[in-house]
């Protein structure tokens, strides 16, 4: 029911840390939220073109993939939150500094240097999550800062989209002008550098939740924690999950870098009709994150990633084709859903395949595999864009979508579902 779903997402269920951690995402996410509507678009109005902006949009996954293998290994030993601070440190930091400098190589630099946050972020933030929370309430965790994130960067987007008229409109400048984007992506990196506040009230080894999981016997609850140390690292279960997110960074870099850019380019939207349509497609992303533990818990995960991103697959696949800004509009809002849906189901899934001491590394190769080909298919994708039009791309992009989701069931089979936080065979 709908109560026992919203019960479950109740902020007094988790500890402290996690709530400083849901504060420490909004001015983040904020931040990132505003440069990934507008810095595109801002790099359009100084002259640069897709092959450009390709280049541009893969170094920062690049740098967070080439990274993130060695922050999971340094954040199992030495904690998650001083890689938590450095990236909001970095990424407020970079973003100034790609606010002012216009020389390509500059900008390719800085935008490296900004991957470094996202490798902070995302290795640790799973791994995070997990070790102060129940293992029955870690995928209401998951979800819900996953939904944090869609909101935030939702309000960003509806808002975000009307700050370069707004700047525009002080300096009595045109939106076909670079200063209005500038002005307004300086907010995104003030935002950046707030998010490390709250962030600094993260206390490693806070206590969690009151009482401990009642289903579990001593043995289980060993095991969930650390492990046959007898037994040397999953290495068949790792390869799986970075197999399935090497596809899903794929599809990443061969699409959202350029969403905006195709709504701008080709169907002449405004920049704030693409903020109203990135808004449109967060808010549904929102019900459709908050409601993936209940589904992947009776359903299966493999069960529910597996059609959904089928799905996914085939609207990536027209959504290129397009050339009116109500179908393009209803096929985007359709990727963004099925994203959001089947992202947290993933995660989730992924920390109950292997015990705790493994939780940053599977985190980090899942993280390896979405950003260094995201990083390398952002780059391919603004050459072929420039040769032979957004068709190809967008067709690929869902390709490896499909794909993704078909080596989790080859890897995994069919029948897996979710019984009190632990992945249990369907009889």
């Amino acid at each position: 029911m709908l109560s026992d779903v919203l019960a479950s997402y109740n902020l007094r269920r988790f500890n402290k840390n996690i709530r400083y951690f849901l504060l420490h995402g909004i001015p983040f996410f904020a931040g990132l939220g505003i440069f990934s509507v507008l810095f595109n678009l801002y790099l359009l109005r100084l002259g640069f073109q897709e092959d450009v902006i390709g280049r541009l949009a893969g170094m920062l996954p690049l740098a967070s993939g080439l990274l993130a293998f060695p922050v999971g290994l340094w954040s199992d030993r030495i904690g998650r939150k001083p890689f938590l601070v450095s990236g909001a440190l970095i990424q407020g930091a970079a973003q100034l500094g790609l606010c002012f400098l216009v020389d390509p190589s500059l900008l390719l630099a800085l935008s490296f240097l900004a991957g470094f946050a996202p490798a902070f972020l995302f290795v640790n933030h799973v791994p995070f999550l997990a070790e102060n929370s129940r293992p029955e309430n870690r995928g209401h965790a998951i979800s819900m800062a996953f939904s944090m994130q869609l909101l935030t960067r939702m309000a960003v987007s509806l808002v975000g989209g009307s700050l370069p008229a707004f700047f525009g409109w002080m300096m009595s400048a045109g939106l076909d002008r670079p200063e209005p984007f500038r002005y307004a992506l300086m907010v995104g990196a003030a935002f950046s550098l707030l998010s490390v506040i709250p962030i600094l009230k993260v206390k490693e080894r806070e206590t969690l939740e009151p009482g401990a999981p009642a289903d579990l016997s001593n043995a289980e609850s060993r095991e969930l924690e650390t492990g046959d140390r007898s037994e040397g690292p999953p290495i068949g279960i790792l390869a799986k999950f970075m197999g399935v997110s090497a596809f899903r960074g794929l599809a990443f870099g061969l699409s959202m870098p350029f969403f905006n850019v195709f709504f701008d380019d080709v169907l002449q939207a405004s920049a704030a009709t693409i903020g109203l349509i990135f808004f449109a497609g967060q808010l549904l992303g929102v019900p459709s994150s908050m409601a993936a533990p209940a589904m992947s818990g009776r359903y299966g995960p493999i069960r529910c990633i597996v059609p959904f991103r089928a799905a996914g697959a085939v609207a990536l696949a027209l959504f290129g084709g397009l050339s009116e800004l109500g179908w393009a509009c209803s096929v985007f809002l359709l990727i963004m859903a099925v994203d959001s849906l089947t992202t947290p189901m993933e995660m989730t899934f992924a920390t109950h395949s292997v015990s705790q001491r493994y939780w940053g590394r599977i985190q980090s190769l899942r993280v390896v595999g979405l950003q260094v080909l995201a990083g390398v298919a952002s780059m391919w994708a603004g050459e072929m864009i420039m040769r032979h039009g957004y068709g190809h791309t967008f067709v690929l992009s869902g390709a490896a979508t499909l794909l993704s989701g078909l080596l989790l069931l080859a890897g995994f089979g069919w029948g897996h579902s979710e019984k009190d936080g632990r992945p249990v065979p369907i009889g």
